[in-house]
């Protein structure tokens, strides 16, 4: 790993701790050691006072993605990592990946072993949080591809294991921002898979629902946001049926935080008035039936 890339590892990892005790003196010696930009001097700097005024490191972190944000940095700190884009460009970089595009989305349920392959093209493929191709490859051959991946990063279950699958064949990785995401993105850089943080569209959509939305939930709306020839949801019924006995989760946890029949109404709702969406039989019959 070259020094600019353990560099930013240590920004991402150990931003908080290196502020929480480092003197001005040794700020200012560090900055000047990083070649920093102006930019990144400045918030650094405000990051800083904020620490030494008492900012507790959760609601650092809060702080941190929202200057991010306010700047349309992809990641601070990033010395110019290939994979890191500006919030603006990475929208549009994802815009033109599935523009008129056929679009699959695969969920975890139970009942995924049991379904084919929509019988039209698919052009890209889609995974959520921990359901990764080969899973059951003898019985999901049709689907062995991971194009694009939606990842809560909440940390109920390790990401590590994702970490390790993930290969430079995935276009893109849309993540919302939690304990897992700097992990995540850390690999993603390493890899040159670009990141695109949907953390703001979560929280628009939370507004709209009234409750957190589930990872599913999430890309649904997202991607219809686009100019997507169509979406075909796969192995989503949104917590009306179980997992797969092998897809790791955290029991009983989503039930907690997910309000399952906002949820179905919401998709519902999208069912009847989205042309574009198209819901495998399971969740296509759990919908007429609410």
């Amino acid at each position: 790993m070259t020094s600019e890339a353990l560099l930013a590892v240590f920004f991402e990892r150990q931003l908080y701790t290196f502020l929480r005790h480092a003197s001005a003196a040794e700020r200012d010696s560090f900055m000047r050691g990083c070649g920093l930009t102006k930019l990144e001097t400045s918030v650094l700097n405000q990051l800083y006072h904020d620490v030494q005024e008492g900012l507790q490191e959760e609601a650092f972190d809060r702080r941190y993605n929202d200057l991010k944000v306010q700047y349309e940095f992809q990641e601070l700190f990033s010395f110019g990592s290939p994979s890191e884009l500006s919030l603006q460009q990475c929208n549009e970089k994802f815009r033109q990946l599935v523009r008129d595009r056929t679009v699959l989305l695969r969920g975890p349920a139970e009942h995924i072993a049991r379904m084919s392959s929509p019988s039209e093209e698919v052009d890209l493929i889609v995974h959520l949080n921990f359901d990764l191709p080969g899973a059951i490859a003898e019985e999901r051959a049709a689907s062995d591809r991971l194009d694009m991946l939606y990842h809560c990063c909440n940390g109920d279950v390790p990401i590590e294991p994702l970490c390790s699958a993930l290969t430079t064949s995935t276009q893109m990785i849309c993540f919302e921002r939690g304990v897992a995401s700097r992990r995540l993105k850390e690999r993603c850089r390493e890899l040159n898979v670009p990141t695109r943080d949907v953390d703001a569209r979560y929280r628009e959509l939370a507004d709209m629902l009234g409750s957190p939305p589930s990872t599913g939930l999430l890309a649904c709306y997202d991607l219809l946001s686009f100019d997507i020839k169509h979406l075909y949801v796969q192995g989503l019924t949104f917590f009306h049926t179980p997992y797969r006995n092998d897809y790791p989760h955290s029991e009983g946890a989503e039930a907690r935080v997910h309000d399952k029949h906002k949820e179905l109404a919401f998709v519902k709702e999208l069912f009847r008035v989205e042309a574009r969406f198209t819901a495998d039989t399971v969740l296509e019959t759990l919908i007429l039936q609410s």
